[in-house]
């Protein structure tokens, strides 16, 4: 009977919503036997794959403060961490810093460099929730890809198709950077790369996505729409796996998919409008909305407008919650980009 009931308990509390992991805390409390179940490495693991999804633990923000001197360098830049909930406090280097920039955030690991941009970069690969974090290798000084907007940079579980990604933030893991050179000739805008498939994409301000795959190390380029801005779009992953991009045009959220021919051209699909005149209210409206980010694997995108910050569902077209970006309202900064951070945290 007490083993019918520890199964039962344990089907309740597999239930219990990922993104509030203050529940499993507060439920391992009620007895020593709910705290063993809770604590035990089995019911993590079957948690995770219960949920598949892991949930948003906060938001890595990078911002300019206004009020700085752009002469001070790394000063007047701040990475700030904002938690989806009060028991998701950062430690360590993603917490709030001046002159560090969040570039990218995959499978629990952030990872972050440090300015000023032209001088020799120190990067970090960390955990915002428990603090741990792995210093990368300096890369050398005096290269021309170091100027603004010379390159970026993506992290990814180094065990590729052979992991499933839900319990893998410290394990190996790969840095993939890619910088302009001669050959190259393309600057990077700061938002966010995508792992779709085996391949991860960057966009540059030449109008060019940048292709390479993990598989085979190559490098490709593929051409945007000319009607398309890069440095107003953010990349996605479609429904089904694709890669996609999506910005703003005439206060329309415009989605866009790729589509590649058996010649292997790239033709690009204007597949979803959002009317953000019906959806947002009209205080949102009197300046132009701008793409801030993708959360990745919920299918949500990020967008800044003049009445705060949104997350629309782009499946649904609906909004998701209206929320502030910036943890410090009564700073005049300028928000850059948004860097979702995503990871399943539960009670060891």
């Amino acid at each position: 009977m007490a083993a019918l009931f520890d199964d039962l308990f344990e089907e309740i509390l597999l239930r219990f919503p990922p993104d509030d992991p203050a529940l499993l805390v507060r439920a391992s409390l009620v007895c020593k036997d709910w705290c063993r179940l809770i604590s035990g490495a089995g019911f993590r693991c079957r948690f995770r794959e219960f949920h598949r999804t892991p949930p948003v633990r906060g938001f890595l923000c990078n911002v300019v403060d206004s009020y700085a001197d752009v002469n001070e360098g790394a000063s007047c830049f701040i990475t700030q961490f904002v938690p989806t909930s009060s028991a998701c406090p950062a430690r360590g280097s993603a917490a709030d810093r001046h002159g560090w920039h969040a570039l990218d955030s995959r499978h629990g690991r952030v990872l972050l460099h440090s300015l000023p941009f032209g001088f020799t970069q120190v990067m970090l690969v960390c955990d915002p929730i428990t603090g741990d974090e792995v210093a990368l290798p300096k890369l050398p000084s005096g290269h021309s890809l170091y100027d603004r907007g010379g390159f970026n940079a993506a992290v990814v579980c180094a065990l590729g198709d052979t992991c499933n990604h839900l319990d893998c933030h410290r394990g190996p893991f790969l840095e993939v950077f890619v910088g302009s050179s001669e050959t190259l000739g393309m600057m990077f805008t700061c938002v966010c790369g995508v792992l779709a498939g085996n391949a991860l994409y960057f966009v540059s301000q030449v109008s060019m996505i940048l292709e390479y795959d993990l598989s085979t190390r190559e490098i490709s380029e593929m051409r945007l729409p000319a009607t398309v801005d890069p440095q107003l779009i953010v990349l996605i992953t479609t429904e089904d796996g694709g890669l996609g991009f999506v910005g703003v045009e005439n206060y329309r959220l415009c989605l866009w998919s790729r589509e590649v021919s058996r010649d292997k051209d790239t033709k690009w699909i204007k597949y979803k409008v959002i009317e953000l005149e019906t959806l947002l209210p009209a205080e949102a409206l009197l300046a132009t909305p701008r793409v801030l980010g993708f959360v990745d694997g919920v299918g949500v995108i990020l967008i800044w407008t003049s009445d705060g910050d949104f997350t629309i569902d782009l499946k649904s077209g609906q909004v998701v919650e209206r929320r502030e970006f910036s943890v410090d309202e009564s700073s005049p900064i300028n928000l850059r980009n948004v860097v979702p951070y995503m990871s399943f945290h539960i009670p060891g």
